[in-house]
């Protein structure tokens, strides 16, 4: 298995076990509104799931990329 066939295993495995923990949660919530809501919410991610993963590889390559390079990196959240 490549590095790049491993990282895109464990990024879809992250989202996956996050999105399962995000139905437990609703089901485990007192409030029935609250439980559609979020069973709601966790069913969109499921569906959006690929997209997500395809941003979250796309930025480690990025990153990689900028480190290999040795061109400093900038993070999205700390431009002004």
């Amino acid at each position: 298995m490549t590095e790049t066939a491993g990282t895109s295993s464990q990024v879809r495995e992250k989202l996956g076990s996050e999105i399962a923990e995000q139905r437990m949660a609703a089901d485990a919530g007192p409030d029935p509104v609250l439980r559609v809501r979020r069973r709601e919410s966790a069913a969109v991610r499921a569906e959006i799931a690929d997209e997500e993963a395809a941003a979250i590889l796309a930025e480690i390559a990025e990153s990689c990329g900028a480190s290999l390079s040795g061109e400093p990196q900038s993070l999205p959240h700390a431009r002004e």
